[in-house]
């Protein structure tokens, strides 16, 4: 390897993981790529293969589950034949765990059991939450793929178990950045299982919560312990304190709660205990272009008046309406929107008629139940005075 090739592969890494880190996952590919090329020039075998197993992780991100497979196979064989190590057989099992969901996307449900079946073994070792997390992802995926419902939720909690376990073990602002990027999707998958599935939106709502005020039980970067063997038998699930904290809030305020899970825009209200909720019928991508749209429009002193009023109408049929026989005309409102919907100006919804959101209801931002308890009801005066 040259002089500048060898200055080069840390700089093509380093860029490929913080556009990844970003969510731009086919630059993080173009970067992986070149990173792979200046690596197999070299005479370091690990470069090459830590080289070629982030490829292929980008691959896949970026969709391009050929060159994925591919390089996560080539990545699993130059790995198998450097010196063992825990970190060798972490690399190892996160490839073949890797290889196993492209196997399920594929519809390769045997050959999937059989990778993650050999990967079980390893995972006691492996002190990685993302690893361990990635594997009963996968598990659930698969049981889907075969049709055990039961097993894929079993496995979806185990998921959710290893992501509470890690929050103790969390450093700093990327490290809760990342945790929320790859452990969201989970909570999100088992509280649409719990409303769809069990007709169960009050737990729905609970794991949802919880997830939502993680960041406040986030712990001082202490080594985290996992029981991966009790994990896997005995999942259970986290929860918040809503249902309690939904029955303290004063009369006549109203709580609404949004979350864009996989199965659709689904709504709760909670008054003094009484807890409702519904779902929307409209894909969640028509309605996170809506949204992207109003607050577009709601930002730029360019805006047609006309058609801004009209996403501002079609918006409160999406987002009030559903709920409206649950909401008392008047009542203060305390909003949890979900992150997809962040930044829009609910006070200047528009309804039928013609009237604003903000001119029947005082609006104020919840803070997730635990948050909500330590403000010690501060909350109420200090948001609405913000509106």
């Amino acid at each position: 390897m040259t002089g500048v090739q060898t200055c080069a592969l840390p700089i093509y890494n380093a860029l490929a993981r913080g556009s990844a880190d970003a969510g731009r996952f086919y630059l993080a590919l173009s970067l992986a790529r070149e990173a792979a090329r200046a690596a197999d020039l070299s005479a370091n075998p690990t470069a090459g293969a830590t080289a070629h197993f982030w490829l292929g992780k980008y691959a896949a991100l970026a969709g391009y589950h050929g060159e994925a497979e591919r390089e996560l196979a080539t990545a699993d064989q130059m790995f198998d034949g450097l010196p063992a190590s825990r970190e060798m057989e972490a690399y190892r099992t996160e490839c073949q765990i890797g290889l196993a969901d492209l196997d399920v996307g594929a519809g390769r449900g045997d050959s999937a059991r059989l990778r993650l079946e050999g990967t079980r073994a390893h995972l006691p070792r492996i002190a990685n939450y993302l690893v361990i997390a990635r594997y009963f992802q996968v598990r659930s995926r698969l049981s889907s793929l075969m049709g055990d419902g039961a097993a894929a939720e079993k496995a979806a909690r185990s998921r959710v178990a290893i992501a509470e376990t890690a929050l103790v073990s969390l450093r700093g602002e990327r490290d809760r950045l990342l945790w929320n990027r790859e452990m969201g999707e989970g909570y999100y998958e088992l509280a649409d299982s719990l409303w769809v599935a069990h007709h169960d939106p009050v737990s729905a709502l609970d794991l949802l919560e919880a997830y939502r005020t993680a960041s406040l039980r986030v712990g001082t970067g202490s080594r985290m312990t996992v029981d991966f063997a009790e994990i896997e038998a005995n999942p259970g699930r986290p929860g918040s304190e809503i249902v309690r904290e939904a029955s303290s809030l004063p009369a006549g305020e109203t709580l609404v709660v949004y979350a864009l899970l996989p199965g659709g825009l689904t709504i709760w209200t909670a008054e003094r205990g009484e807890i409702w909720s519904g779902r929307v019928p409209m894909a969640v991508e028509r309605i996170r272009s809506l949204a992207g749209d109003f607050r577009q429009a709601s930002s730029s002193p360019n805006t047609d008046a006309a058609g801004w009023r009209s996403l501002a109408r079609q918006l409160y049929d999406v987002l009030i309406a559903p709920a409206g026989a649950h909401i008392r005309d008047g009542a203060p409102l305390l909003l949890d929107a979900d992150p997809g919907l962040a930044g829009i100006p609910f006070q200047a919804l528009v309804d039928a008629s013609g009237e604003y959101l903000g001119a029947r209801h005082a609006l104020a931002n919840w803070p997730g139940a635990a948050g909500y308890r330590s403000e010690e009801r501060r909350v109420g005066k200090e948001c609405r005075s913000r509106w």
